[in-house]
């Protein structure tokens, strides 16, 4: 499972499927993929958002969302048997949330949009092209200027890759 608790609450935000986190993380590994995050929508009734992607990397369908919709659909009513809610299955997209430490490795190279929880050099917010991951650090070449800025994966707040069309 995930050993960092901050990155876990990334993962899983809705509470009360933390409860059950385990058992959604490996109803999904058992069929081939892997759970990128559980975000929830507010409205009339509830929707949780599943973002998935396949283990071996390979493009997600509607069969796939479809196959997880079906296997989430019963392990969550079994389990939230009070709540009334939306299950809402998806792949990560071209502007995929980057949340473990390893996608930071995985795209490096990539175009990302990250903002920070601290201040580095007077910002919060910065565009630029992961160059390197080494040791819980991340180097970031920015957008405009071309300045190197070096952070600790622990004080990002949201990142996310930046689609050029």
């Amino acid at each position: 499972m995930i050993r960092n608790e901050e990155v876990f609450n990334k993962i899983i935000e809705p509470l009360e499927i933390r409860n059950i986190a385990l058992e959604v993380v490996n109803s999904i590994k058992n069929f081939g993929y892997r759970l990128i995050r559980v975000k929830e929508f507010k409205g009339s009734i509830k929707t949780l958002q599943f973002m998935i992607e396949k283990k071996n990397l390979e493009t997600i369908t509607i069969s796939d969302c479809t196959k997880i919709s079906k296997i989430l659909t019963d392990l969550l009513e079994k389990n939230l048997q009070n709540d009334n809610f939306y299950i809402e299955v998806s792949s990560p997209g071209l502007e995929r949330p980057l949340i473990e430490y390893s996608d930071f490795i995985r795209f490096t190279g990539s175009k990302i949009k990250i903002e920070l929880k601290e201040e580095i050099k007077n910002r919060v917010n910065y565009l630029g092209i992961i160059k390197k991951c080494e040791e819980g650090k991340i180097q970031l070449i920015q957008d405009q200027t071309n300045i190197k800025i070096v952070f600790d994966f622990n004080i990002i707040k949201n990142a996310n890759l930046v689609f050029e069309f």
